[in-house]
């Protein structure tokens, strides 16, 4: 492909390529092959301190679950 092919393909196809730059995660959800992908890169995007203290909710939480049925 010539120079002049390349520019004239980026020119017609400007608005598609501007389209695809964009950072739409709704958009690569719902796209997505198998959209449980997203959900772990979205988890590893959180700060480790953040993960950890959900966690540990989470486990205080189930623990005063248990105790409170008996």
């Amino acid at each position: 492909m010539s120079e002049n092919q390349f520019d004239g393909f980026l020119n017609k196809n400007k608005d598609n390529l501007e389209y695809l730059n964009k950072n739409d995660r709704r958009m690569r959800f719902n796209n997505a092959p198998d959209p449980i992908y997203f959900v772990f890169n979205t988890i590893e995007d959180r700060p480790i301190k953040v993960l950890f203290t959900e966690f540990v909710k989470d486990i205080f939480k189930s623990i005063l679950k248990i105790f409170k049925k008996k």
